[in-house]
């Protein structure tokens, strides 16, 4: 059942600012509602039905923080930072971050973390920096992963070259490419003195970035490792970088799947249900997925469903959909909807969609 509050984002949504600050007003003047102190300090900030007013939106801020709400604990300290409506204050900047983080707020944290980096509002404090970013890192949040690849990039005593690689890998993101090409004679160095996590994180950027799989298959032969294996294998059985040769990949797939690497029981069991073995598919990515390669969830959904296992089907939908899989989250929803697997749930198919990962099998290394 909405409230007035619902109704007023429905207001401003059409445009209709007037009737949406009236009702805002009166959750802030009889109810002391900081979500409304939040809005109307966006509408005094951007000037929505009202000319713009940066005192007026920083007032409504503290007012808000000071009742416990995170994000105007946040939005105030974007305020002090930028000089708005306050005086420009880094000190108070970072406080009010700090207090937005320990309140649950995921930018807030970020902010501090970075502020504890680059020692703005306090004195560079690397460890109180990569405990925050480590932290957002953990819920999946691009803009810490990049930050911790520049913290151990950095010419600081964290300055780690494979550490940052693997962050700037980590992201997904197309503008790493720069960073990752200035780390690669350090990585190549290492690789060559022996250090094998540096040849796996080299030949994953080389593939993924640096458009080198030539290199990277160079790199991991002859493979000593599982990991090494895995990435391998997968170059072979799709032909990149190295004349393709199914046969040898998918030995070397098997190989590394045999030690529980969880990406290798992915690619390898992708394989196997493409040879329609669903049985020995269904163990192999129930064993990826079980063990981190969140990506097998789906694929274990059809193969456990091409076996008549349709409750199981329907468990293992619902997790990849958990993880952010669109066409798990599509799936699922039809399936509930039409009692396919299970029975009828028409709760669960309203289920909401999340963000999918950059790539359904990348060439991990850890």
């Amino acid at each position: 059942m909405m409230d007035l509050f619902d109704l007023a984002l429905i207001a401003s949504r059409r445009g209709d600012y007037p009737s949406a600050h009236l009702m805002l007003q009166a959750l802030v003047d009889e109810e002391n509602d900081p979500r409304a102190m939040s809005a109307l300090a966006l509408f005094a900030r951007k000037g929505l039905g009202e000319p713009v007013d940066l005192a007026k939106s920083a007032a409504l801020l503290a007012r808000g923080a000071a009742l416990g709400d995170a994000d105007c604990a946040y939005d105030l300290g974007v305020h002090h930072a930028n000089g708005w409506g306050v005086d420009a204050d880094p000190t108070q900047a970072l406080a009010w971050y700090r207090t937005a983080a320990e309140r649950g707020h995921l930018r807030g944290n970020l902010m501090a973390g970075i502020m504890a980096f680059r020692g703005e509002g306090m004195a560079r404090d690397l460890d109180d920096a990569e405990r925050r970013l480590r932290a957002n890192a953990a819920r999946d949040d691009g803009s810490a992963k990049m930050c911790l690849g520049d913290l151990f990039a950095a010419q600081t005593e964290r300055r780690d070259p494979i550490e940052a690689a693997h962050w700037y890998i980590e992201t997904g993101a197309e503008s790493v490419v720069e960073r990752l090409t200035a780390l690669r004679p350090e990585l190549e160095s290492l690789a060559a003195a022996g250090n094998r996590r540096a040849a796996h994180v080299l030949a994953a950027a080389l593939v993924e970035y640096l458009d080198d799989p030539a290199a990277a298959a160079a790199l991991l032969e002859p493979p000593t490792d599982p990991v090494a294996e895995r990435m391998l294998g997968a170059l072979l059985v799709a032909g990149r970088g190295v004349a393709q040769d199914r046969d040898r990949g998918r030995k070397l797939l098997a190989s590394a799947a045999t030690a529980a690497d969880p990406v290798a029981c992915l690619h390898h069991g992708l394989l196997v249900a493409a040879d329609g073995d669903h049985v020995n598919a269904a163990i192999l990515l129930r064993t990826a997925a079980e063990h981190g390669a969140t990506a097998a969830w789906a694929p274990l959904a059809r193969s456990l469903a091409a076996q008549g296992l349709g409750p199981e089907a329907r468990d293992a939908a619902r997790k990849a959909a958990e993880h952010g899989d669109r066409n798990a989250q599509l799936a699922l929803a039809t399936w509930c909807r039409r009692g396919t697997h299970g029975p009828v749930d028409l709760a669960r198919r309203r289920a909401g969609t999340s963000r999918c990962s950059r790539r359904a099998m990348p060439m991990r290394y850890s």
